[in-house]
Protein backbone atom coordinates (compact mmCIF):
# COMPACT_ATOMS: atom_id res chain seq x y z
CA UNK A 1 0.00 0.00 0.00
CA UNK A 2 1.17 3.78 -0.97
CA UNK A 3 1.55 6.29 1.41
CA UNK A 4 2.59 9.81 1.08
CA UNK A 5 4.21 11.83 3.84
CA UNK A 6 4.30 14.90 3.91
CA UNK A 7 5.91 17.07 6.02
CA UNK A 8 7.23 20.44 6.77
CA UNK A 9 10.58 19.41 8.59
CA UNK A 10 12.65 16.98 6.04
CA UNK A 11 14.49 15.45 8.57
CA UNK A 12 11.49 14.05 10.56
CA UNK A 13 9.75 13.27 7.61
CA UNK A 14 12.97 10.84 6.42
CA UNK A 15 12.75 9.59 10.10
CA UNK A 16 8.56 8.56 9.71
CA UNK A 17 9.81 7.44 6.66
CA UNK A 18 12.61 4.75 7.17
CA UNK A 19 10.29 3.62 10.14
CA UNK A 20 7.79 2.65 8.18
CA UNK A 21 9.70 1.18 4.77
CA UNK A 22 8.86 -2.59 6.07
CA UNK A 23 5.12 -1.69 6.33
CA UNK A 24 4.37 -0.03 3.11
CA UNK A 25 5.39 1.71 0.26
CA UNK A 26 6.69 5.43 1.86
CA UNK A 27 6.97 8.50 -0.49
CA UNK A 28 8.34 11.44 1.17
CA UNK A 29 7.46 15.07 -0.72
CA UNK A 30 6.97 18.68 0.48
CA UNK A 31 3.22 19.48 1.73
CA UNK A 32 2.74 21.77 -1.14
CA UNK A 33 3.98 18.56 -3.72
CA UNK A 34 1.99 16.22 -1.61
CA UNK A 35 -1.67 16.50 -3.94
CA UNK A 36 0.53 16.75 -7.37
CA UNK A 37 2.33 13.79 -6.38
CA UNK A 38 -0.54 11.66 -5.13
CA UNK A 39 -2.52 12.16 -8.56
CA UNK A 40 0.82 10.07 -10.11
CA UNK A 41 1.03 7.57 -7.64
CA UNK A 42 -2.68 6.67 -6.19
CA UNK A 43 -1.58 6.51 -2.32
CA UNK A 44 -3.97 5.09 0.17
CA UNK A 45 -2.94 6.83 3.18
CA UNK A 46 -1.94 10.38 3.56
CA UNK A 47 0.67 10.55 6.29
CA UNK A 48 0.75 15.10 7.20
CA UNK A 49 2.63 17.02 9.06
CA UNK A 50 2.74 20.76 8.62
CA UNK A 51 2.88 24.28 10.02
CA UNK A 52 -0.57 25.69 11.05
CA UNK A 53 -4.25 24.76 11.05
CA UNK A 54 -4.66 26.33 7.79
CA UNK A 55 -2.11 24.38 6.23
CA UNK A 56 -3.58 20.88 7.47
CA UNK A 57 -7.30 21.97 6.36
CA UNK A 58 -6.65 22.91 2.78
CA UNK A 59 -4.80 19.78 2.57
CA UNK A 60 -7.49 17.69 3.48
CA UNK A 61 -9.72 19.53 1.42
CA UNK A 62 -7.95 18.91 -1.37
CA UNK A 63 -7.75 15.11 -1.39
CA UNK A 64 -11.36 14.58 0.08
CA UNK A 65 -12.56 16.68 -3.22
CA UNK A 66 -9.88 14.96 -5.61
CA UNK A 67 -12.28 12.24 -7.48
CA UNK A 68 -9.69 9.65 -7.02
CA UNK A 69 -8.66 10.24 -3.75
CA UNK A 70 -11.50 11.27 -1.81
CA UNK A 71 -11.62 8.50 -0.10
CA UNK A 72 -7.62 7.72 1.62
CA UNK A 73 -6.60 7.47 4.68
CA UNK A 74 -5.47 11.20 6.49
CA UNK A 75 -3.30 10.94 9.40
CA UNK A 76 -2.51 14.29 11.26
CA UNK A 77 0.49 14.97 12.79
CA UNK A 78 0.27 18.34 15.01
CA UNK A 79 2.01 20.15 18.37
CA UNK A 80 -1.43 21.64 18.74
CA UNK A 81 -4.24 19.27 20.69
CA UNK A 82 -6.80 22.21 20.57
CA UNK A 83 -6.89 21.48 16.66
CA UNK A 84 -7.63 17.73 17.15
CA UNK A 85 -11.67 18.55 16.58
CA UNK A 86 -11.21 21.06 14.14
CA UNK A 87 -9.30 18.47 12.09
CA UNK A 88 -11.73 15.53 12.46
CA UNK A 89 -14.32 17.91 11.53
CA UNK A 90 -12.52 18.56 7.89
CA UNK A 91 -11.78 15.19 6.74
CA UNK A 92 -9.07 13.39 9.24
CA UNK A 93 -8.98 9.59 10.29
CA UNK A 94 -6.42 9.64 12.42
CA UNK A 95 -4.87 12.70 14.40
CA UNK A 96 -1.78 11.90 16.77
CA UNK A 97 0.63 14.40 18.70
CA UNK A 98 3.87 15.69 16.90
CA UNK A 99 6.20 14.00 19.13
CA UNK A 100 4.57 10.88 19.43
CA UNK A 101 6.12 7.98 19.70
CA UNK A 102 7.70 6.11 16.43
CA UNK A 103 5.68 3.03 17.18
CA UNK A 104 2.72 4.84 17.59
CA UNK A 105 2.51 6.73 14.41
CA UNK A 106 3.32 2.60 13.00
CA UNK A 107 0.81 1.03 14.33
CA UNK A 108 -1.37 3.64 13.41
CA UNK A 109 0.02 3.62 9.93
CA UNK A 110 -0.62 -0.34 10.50
CA UNK A 111 -4.40 -0.05 11.94
CA UNK A 112 -5.80 2.31 9.39
CA UNK A 113 -4.10 0.32 6.18
CA UNK A 114 -6.04 -2.76 7.57
CA UNK A 115 -9.48 -0.83 7.52
CA UNK A 116 -8.58 0.76 4.21
CA UNK A 117 -7.88 -2.63 2.46
CA UNK A 118 -10.92 -4.26 0.31
CA UNK A 119 -14.62 -3.98 0.46
CA UNK A 120 -16.04 -7.25 1.97
CA UNK A 121 -18.70 -5.91 4.10
CA UNK A 122 -19.64 -7.59 7.38
CA UNK A 123 -23.23 -8.32 6.15
CA UNK A 124 -25.53 -8.23 3.28
CA UNK A 125 -25.68 -5.09 1.40
CA UNK A 126 -28.64 -3.65 -0.69
CA UNK A 127 -27.64 -2.51 -4.31
CA UNK A 128 -30.77 -1.25 -6.23
CA UNK A 129 -32.67 -4.51 -6.50
CA UNK A 130 -29.83 -6.63 -5.36
CA UNK A 131 -29.76 -8.24 -2.18
CA UNK A 132 -25.46 -9.03 -1.97
CA UNK A 133 -24.30 -11.85 0.63
CA UNK A 134 -20.34 -11.71 1.06
CA UNK A 135 -20.29 -14.59 2.71
CA UNK A 136 -21.70 -17.00 0.37
CA UNK A 137 -21.00 -15.15 -3.17
CA UNK A 138 -24.75 -14.88 -3.80
CA UNK A 139 -27.21 -12.30 -5.17
CA UNK A 140 -30.82 -12.27 -5.37
CA UNK A 141 -33.34 -10.35 -7.04
CA UNK A 142 -37.37 -11.57 -6.85
CA UNK A 143 -36.61 -14.69 -5.24
CA UNK A 144 -33.78 -16.05 -7.50
CA UNK A 145 -30.34 -16.32 -6.67
CA UNK A 146 -27.31 -15.75 -8.92
CA UNK A 147 -23.41 -17.30 -8.07
CA UNK A 148 -20.94 -14.51 -8.54
CA UNK A 149 -17.35 -14.23 -7.93
CA UNK A 150 -15.62 -12.87 -4.57
CA UNK A 151 -13.86 -9.87 -6.92
CA UNK A 152 -17.54 -8.81 -7.77
CA UNK A 153 -18.52 -8.96 -4.49
CA UNK A 154 -16.16 -6.75 -4.13
CA UNK A 155 -16.59 -4.35 -6.97
CA UNK A 156 -20.69 -4.94 -5.74
CA UNK A 157 -19.49 -3.04 -2.30
CA UNK A 158 -17.35 -0.98 -3.58
CA UNK A 159 -20.25 0.75 -5.33
CA UNK A 160 -23.02 0.24 -2.42
CA UNK A 161 -20.04 2.46 -0.28
CA UNK A 162 -19.60 4.97 -2.55
CA UNK A 163 -23.13 6.26 -4.58
CA UNK A 164 -23.49 9.25 -6.74
CA UNK A 165 -19.23 9.45 -7.54
CA UNK A 166 -16.97 8.65 -10.35
CA UNK A 167 -14.57 5.69 -9.24
CA UNK A 168 -12.52 6.05 -12.17
CA UNK A 169 -10.89 2.83 -13.25
CA UNK A 170 -7.49 3.40 -11.23
CA UNK A 171 -9.35 3.83 -8.68
CA UNK A 172 -11.16 0.73 -8.46
CA UNK A 173 -8.25 -1.07 -9.50
CA UNK A 174 -6.16 0.32 -6.62
CA UNK A 175 -8.67 -0.27 -4.02
CA UNK A 176 -10.66 -3.64 -5.51
CA UNK A 177 -7.57 -5.54 -7.11
CA UNK A 178 -4.82 -3.22 -4.71
CA UNK A 179 -1.28 -4.70 -5.61
CA UNK A 180 -2.24 -7.86 -8.38
CA UNK A 181 -0.30 -6.14 -10.86
CA UNK A 182 -1.61 -8.25 -13.95
CA UNK A 183 -5.07 -6.62 -13.45
CA UNK A 184 -5.12 -3.57 -16.67
CA UNK A 185 -8.14 -1.33 -17.54
CA UNK A 186 -9.83 -4.13 -19.71
CA UNK A 187 -9.69 -6.30 -17.13
CA UNK A 188 -12.01 -3.81 -14.96
CA UNK A 189 -14.01 -3.02 -17.65
CA UNK A 190 -14.95 -7.18 -18.46
CA UNK A 191 -15.38 -7.77 -15.16
CA UNK A 192 -18.04 -5.19 -14.98
CA UNK A 193 -19.49 -6.62 -18.32
CA UNK A 194 -20.20 -9.70 -16.75
CA UNK A 195 -22.08 -8.38 -13.80
CA UNK A 196 -23.94 -6.47 -16.29
CA UNK A 197 -24.85 -9.89 -18.08
CA UNK A 198 -25.55 -11.33 -15.33
CA UNK A 199 -27.46 -8.89 -13.14
CA UNK A 200 -28.86 -7.10 -16.08
CA UNK A 201 -30.87 -4.26 -13.70
CA UNK A 202 -27.28 -3.26 -12.93
CA UNK A 203 -27.26 -1.56 -16.45
CA UNK A 204 -29.81 0.95 -14.72
CA UNK A 205 -27.98 1.87 -12.06
CA UNK A 206 -24.35 1.31 -12.84
CA UNK A 207 -23.19 4.24 -15.60
CA UNK A 208 -20.19 3.78 -17.26
CA UNK A 209 -18.65 7.68 -17.93
CA UNK A 210 -16.21 7.05 -21.27
CA UNK A 211 -12.54 6.84 -20.32
CA UNK A 212 -13.11 7.55 -16.84
CA UNK A 213 -15.43 5.09 -14.78
CA UNK A 214 -18.11 4.13 -13.07
CA UNK A 215 -20.84 5.72 -10.94
CA UNK A 216 -23.64 3.98 -8.86
CA UNK A 217 -26.73 5.86 -9.20
CA UNK A 218 -28.87 4.22 -6.92
CA UNK A 219 -32.09 6.58 -8.21
CA UNK A 220 -31.46 5.80 -12.06
CA UNK A 221 -33.21 2.15 -11.08
CA UNK A 222 -36.79 4.26 -9.48
CA UNK A 223 -36.71 6.39 -11.99
CA UNK A 224 -36.87 3.57 -14.51
CA UNK A 225 -39.03 1.51 -12.92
Amino acid sequence: MKVVVADSDLQHGKILLQYLLDLCDVHLVAPSDALSHAERIRPRIFLVAVESINHFKTLIKEIRSHRDLFDAGIICLTADESQFNELYTVGADLILRYDSELDDVYWSVYSLKRRLQGFAPQGEIQLGPYTVNPHTFEVEQGGKKEKVKPVQVKLLSAFHKYPNRLLTREWLKNNVWGSDGKITFRSIDAQISKLKKSLPLLETIIESIYGQGYIYKPDSGQKAS
